[in-house]
């Protein structure tokens, strides 16, 4: 018969035709032809489209998966399904994500992941008016014997040992 797909038997001849719509007849009435829907532009794709033999089927670009119609695509929140890589907090943004820190006391690294500890003592970036202890995302300020922290936790100032009667004399401070 000389098909290469369905033969349908008629009176006195026959026909060629093709399995599916994601072929076409050639023009010899015999072969049947694939056809490049994703070239053509008759998928129905909201993104990408890739060609298959007597078919094609859709596909989404980074940060987009593909729905349960198997033709559309929706952001992905990779932060939700903790895919995202980040150490500290995550934002979802469309078709993709960034990562940022809990506070300033972290600088991002150049993976931009994952969040370093900012030593502000190393670096002379803090408020102490006397010493620094830098402590994990912060610091805290200390002050040297015979000096008080203030209320504003940065500042030191002379304590009078004698008024506060921490000065351990008998008699007359």
């Amino acid at each position: 018969d000389g098909c290469n797909h369905i033969c349908e038997n008629t009176v006195g001849n026959y026909s060629c035709s093709c399995f599916n719509d994601g072929y076409r007849m050639s023009d010899d009435q015999l072969t049947c032809l694939d056809i490049d829907e994703c070239m053509e532009g008759t998928h129905n794709c909201s993104s990408d489209c890739v060609n298959e033999v007597g078919t094609f089927r859709c596909t989404c670009t980074t940060g987009y998966s593909l729905q349960e119609d198997k033709a559309s695509c929706t952001d992905t929140d990779e932060c939700a399904e903790r895919i995202d890589g980040c150490n500290h907090i995550c934002e979802n943004t469309v078709g993709n994500y960034s990562c940022s820190c809990f506070s300033d006391g972290y600088r991002m690294s150049d993976d931009q992941l994952t969040c370093l500890d900012i030593d502000e003592c190393m670096e002379g970036t803090h408020n102490c008016s006397s010493d620094c202890v830098n402590e994990v995302g912060t610091f805290r300020c200390t002050c040297t014997t015979g000096y008080s922290l203030q209320e504003d936790k940065a500042s030191c100032t002379d304590t009078d040992e004698c008024a506060e009667r921490i000065d351990g004399c008998n008699h007359i401070c």
